[in-house]
């Protein structure tokens, strides 16, 4: 029995080595991008080296925002993008058929605001299409500018956002760039999701090698993409990826793989917003996002689940499992096991709190773990089940197999 522990405790040892090093936030940090950060700080640290910095201009950017009943948080988040503070940029709210009090809201920051245009999506989405990729691609012919700006319209934007974004995309003649924004969650749990949500992220497609243009790793948020208008339309827009449910990742993969400069940020300051209002609403889009997210992969889900079993869901057991051989009978293999159990233990609180304390989450949130991890498989399980008996369900619209694109179909 010592034997079977201590192989399983040098396996899960060696894996939070890895996320520790890969998903961990000491070289994640090198890319946090606020306010007051100067374009530069990234020369050195990026593996992509810029050209010769361009004059600091103001092209103009359009802002195309869909959004589908966010009536409860609009008045703050749009209202946000259109207090930026740069002098040539114009929003394009969509209302994608609301029923709440979304297309009130934006109307009347649209008389505060003479920048902000509404555009009412009244059309269900064709065959094909996703919801948000049709209501974006709506505003095209309104979209005229150099640079457009895709967002999500429950981010609250800090007065300098787009003027730091623009700096650097004319630093570093980006062709897209992405900001991550910071997720809030209110309650243990719920942050406790976004904390294994983000060291998942991290551990398979850090940002450092998204940047690398030599990595196949992509990580853009839908929350923040700043495209060059002839990059967005060289990679054939949203229409191109139209049945893409994660949209963002397959617009950052078709740039990325026609060989536009792609880079991406964190951010503290700049963009944050709740993802999810509660546990119920996270269950619902953890399980819209994860299986697509493995790509419709089944060996990938399982493997993502044993992941998530031995090297979350069991950690408080394997400390007491080693202590239990050790009360059988102290031999040395049993003290080894106990003690490896612990320094796994402590590993995981340790980076379990840095990522809390980049969330701003609550203290103690870290020692929920386990018990996220177990919500994560239940949400892991219930994206794999909707996807073979009949789709996925998000803003009250369903997406069958036969209605979303496969993932890989994004690159091509």
């Amino acid at each position: 029995m010592n034997i079977v522990l201590l192989i399983i405790l040098v396996v899960v040892l060696l894996c939070w080595i890895t996320i520790t090093m890969l998903g961990g936030l000491g070289r994640v940090h090198r890319l946090m991008y606020d306010s007051q950060t100067p374009p530069e700080t990234f020369d050195r640290h990026s593996d992509q080296t810029p050209p010769a910095a361009s004059p600091l201009t103001h092209p103009a950017v359009t802002i195309i925002v869909p959004g589908r009943n966010e009536g409860h948080v609009l008045s703050d988040t749009l209202g946000s993008i259109c207090r930026q503070d740069y002098p040539n940029f114009r929003v394009i709210f969509i209302d994608d058929q609301s029923t709440d009090s979304t297309a009130k809201i934006a109307g009347q920051l649209a008389a505060q605001f003479p920048h902000l245009k509404i555009l009412h999506n009244t059309e269900p989405p064709p065959p094909g299409w996703m919801g948000k990729n049709w209501a974006i691609h709506q505003a095209r012919e309104w979209a005229d500018a150099e640079y457009l700006l895709f967002v999500d319209s429950d981010m609250h934007f800090h007065p300098q956002c787009l003027r730091q974004a623009m700096r650097l995309v004319m630093h570093r003649h980006l062709d897209l760039l992405s900001i991550l924004p910071r997720p809030q969650g209110n309650g243990v749990m719920e942050q406790g999701f976004l904390m294994v949500a983000m060291t998942a992220m991290f551990t398979l497609a850090a940002p450092h090698r998204s940047n690398n243009a030599k990595s196949k790793a992509i990580l853009t948020a839908g929350a923040f993409l700043l495209f060059r208008r002839h990059a967005y339309e060289a990679i054939g827009g949203h229409e191109a990826i139209k049945g893409q449910l994660i949209e963002d990742l397959a617009l950052g993969s078709r740039a990325k793989n026609r060989g536009f400069r792609v880079f991406t940020v964190l951010t503290r300051e700049l963009l944050f917003g709740r993802m999810y209002e509660g546990l119920a609403d996270t269950f619902r889009g953890g399980k819209k996002n994860v299986y697509a997210g493995l790509k419709y992969n089944p060996l990938s889900a399982m493997a993502l689940a044993l992941g998530f079993l031995f090297v979350g869901t069991l950690l408080p057991i394997y400390p007491v499992a080693a202590a239990s051989l050790v009360l059988m009978k102290p031999a040395t293999l049993a003290w080894v096991n106990l003690a490896l159990a612990v320094v796994i233990n402590a590993l995981a609180v340790m980076h379990m709190h840095r990522v809390r304390r980049f969330l701003n989450g609550t203290p103690g949130s870290e020692f929920m773990l386990a018990p996220a991890v177990i919500f994560c498989l239940v949400i892991l399980g219930a994206s794999v089940r909707d996807y073979y008996t009949g789709g996925n369900i998000w803003s009250g619209r369903t997406y069958s197999r036969k209605t979303m694109a496969h993932p890989d179909e994004a690159i091509q």
